[in-house]
């Protein structure tokens, strides 16, 4: 049995074939106008995939090469620093040996000792030199000035501070002396929380770069304490806590020895791409 096609049929097909063509001359139109070949979701959603994932690495990218044009203009920086303080060294050797002949008279060594004067302000100058906001000659601490016109006679502990991004609020103490002979950071990091108060945490002695072993479970509130070192004797105390400290959290003591330094000696890292660090 034949089927009879009407008019209204043809007309039918004939207005879904001009849509199509239609959506496609307007879909051409839109990739000549982006100059793209995906514009949404739908035109091809494994390409969109691997678009975004090439997005990403772009980005991963950009910032490794941001880091590696950061880390050049650091050495270089560095390096000049160090030219100009050797320049120095050597300036304050001839004038050294200048005034041990037997020609120096008491004014040219005045003089002499004027001139080295000059040159130890200079050369603190460079020791406390900056980049980008940061201090060249401070190990890992480079907000911190390195060295200080007055020395401190005794080894001493600084102020007790907490990252950024802690869950942890309220007020933090360190108690005890410290006697070595390096400036170091002392870290503490909360490894795990039980939910009812029990903490456990690991201590590091190097800025956070290696850490001892994970602590047995204790409570930690309003007059708590952590032993930090205990040759040295050195507790950090939790004062006061208005929001208990979450996993994660980390808080920092820095030692300094007696002297002019107030850096450490840790050595800055870079990492220049996934898996690779620069130091």
């Amino acid at each position: 049995m034949s089927m009879r096609v009407t008019e209204m049929m043809r007309f039918n097909t004939m207005r879904t074939h001009l849509d199509s063509v239609q959506t496609r001359y307007a879909e051409i139109l839109e990739k000549m106008a982006s100059q793209r070949t995906i514009n949404k979701i739908s035109d091809d959603p494994s390409g969109v995939a691997m678009i975004m994932n090439y997005k990403k690495s772009q980005s991963s990218l950009s910032g490794y090469q941001q880091a590696i044009e950061n880390a050049e203009a650091w050495i270089t920086m560095t390096e000049s620093q160090l030219t100009a303080a050797d320049d120095i060294l050597v300036k304050a050797r001839e004038i050294a040996l200048s005034q041990g002949t037997g020609t120096a008279t008491e004014e040219t060594r005045l003089y002499a000792a004027e001139q080295v004067s000059q040159l130890i302000d200079h050369l603190q100058s460079i020791a406390n030199s900056q980049y980008a906001d940061r201090y060249l000659f401070s190990g890992t601490k480079t907000g911190t000035k390195p060295f200080s016109a007055v020395p401190s006679d005794e080894p001493w502990l600084g102020d007790p501070a907490q990252a950024a991004d802690n869950e942890f609020e309220g007020e933090i103490a360190v108690s005890g002396t410290y006697s070595g002979d390096e400036n170091r950071t002392y870290a503490v990091r909360i490894v795990s929380d039980d939910g009812s108060g029990n903490y456990t945490w690991a201590v590091s002695d190097d800025g956070g770069r290696s850490w001892g072993p994970e602590s047995a479970p204790e409570v930690l509130g309003a007059g708590s304490t952590i032993t930090i070192d205990a040759g040295e004797g050195i507790d950090l105390e939790f004062s006061s806590v208005a929001e208990e400290p979450g996993e994660g959290d980390v808080f920092y003591v820095d030692a300094f020895a007696a002297g002019y330094y107030q850096g450490n000696a840790d050595e800055l890292s870079v990492e220049i791409t996934k898996g690779v660090t620069f130091e």
